[in-house]
C-alpha cells in the first residue's frame, strides 16, 4: 500500500494512508516576530490524528487545531501544554496527553496502527513521534536538540525520518544509526530549500553528511509518494 507525505512549512507534515490521515506541527500560524498574519499555502487537511511536538507557536496554534479536530472528530496528541490549550475546543475523549521523560517511550494505539511519544529535549517538554499506520513507520523528530535520545534498537527500521539538521544535537551519528530508507529536512528556510537541491545545504552545514538515500527536502505544498517498490519525485499536492 502506498502512502504520501505532504509539506505545511514549517515543521508540519501530513502522512496519508488508505486509513488515516495523520497531522504532525501542522497547524501553526506563520505571525509573531513582525513576520505578518498567517496566510495558508494549501488547503487544511482533514485529519484522524493530530500530533503536535511542543506549544511553540511555529508548530501549534490551538485554534486551527480545534477546527481541524472537529471536522472528523480527530484525536489530539501531545504534552499537557498543547492538550491544555485546546481543552474546552475540543471533545475531552480526542485529547491525549502525553510527555514521556526525556528517552522514554509511550504509545497511543488506533484501528490503523499506533502512535508511540519519545520524549525529547526542546524547551520545558517536547515529543517526537514514531508513527505506524497501515504498515509504514516514520519518525517525525519536531525540535529536538539531542538526537542521542533516540533509540535506534526501538525506532527502526524507518520508511522515512523527518529530521531537522541542528548544529550540535548530534543528528549525523543518528541518522546513520536509524539508516532510514528516506530522510526528509523539515524546518527549513527557502535558501536553505534551494541550496539543499543544489547540493549545497548539508555539506556547507556539517564535514560529515549522512550517507542516506535519497534525501528530500519538500516546499510547503509539495508531496512525496512512499512507494514499497520505486521511488517518485516530489510533486505539487493539497495538504
Amino acid at each position: 500500500m502506498n502512502a504520501t507525505v505532504t509539506s505545511t512549512g514549517n515543521a508540519g507534515v501530513v502522512l496519508r494512508t488508505p486509513r488515516a490521515c495523520v497531522c504532525v506541527d501542522v497547524f501553526w500560524n506563520r505571525g509573531g516576530f513582525g513576520r505578518g498574519a498567517f496566510r495558508p499555502l494549501v488547503e487544511d487537511p482533514v485529519p484522524d490524528c493530530i500530533l503536535v511536538t511542543h506549544a511553540h507557536w511555529d508548530h501549534f496554534a490551538p485554534d486551527r487545531v480545534a477546527r481541524a479536530a472537529a471536522a472528523r472528530k480527530a484525536a489530539v496528541i501531545g504534552p499537557a501544554a498543547v492538550t491544555r490549550a485546546v481543552r474546552g475546543a475540543v471533545p475531552e475523549e480526542s485529547l491525549i496527553t502525553i510527555e514521556p521523560a526525556r528517552g522514554a517511550l509511550a504509545t497511543a494505539a488506533f484501528p490503523w496502527g499506533k502512535v508511540t511519544c519519545i520524549g525529547t529535549r526542546h524547551g520545558e517538554v517536547h515529543n517526537s513521534y514514531l508513527i505506524e499506520a497501515d504498515g509504514w513507520r516514520l519518525l517525525h523528530d519536531g525540535d529536538n536538540e539531542d538526537a542521542r535520545l533516540l533509540d535506534a534498537a526501538a525506532i527502526a527500521p524507518l520508511d522515512a525520518l523527518f529530521l531537522c539538521p541542528w548544529q550540535g544535537s548530534a543528528w549525523e551519528d543518528c541518522v546513520a544509526r536509524l539508516a532510514p530508507r528516506r530522510w526528509f529536512l523539515i524546518h527549513l528556510e527557502p535558501e536553505e530549500i534551494a541550496a539543499h537541491r543544489t547540493g549545497r545545504f548539508l555539506p556547507e552545514l556539517t564535514d560529515h553528511v549522512p550517507a542516506a538515500a535519497p534525501i528530500i527536502a519538500l516546499a510547503p505544498g509539495e508531496s512525496y509518494e512512499l512507494a514499497p517498490a520505486g521511488e517518485r519525485t516530489p510533486r505539487q499536492g493539497d495538504a
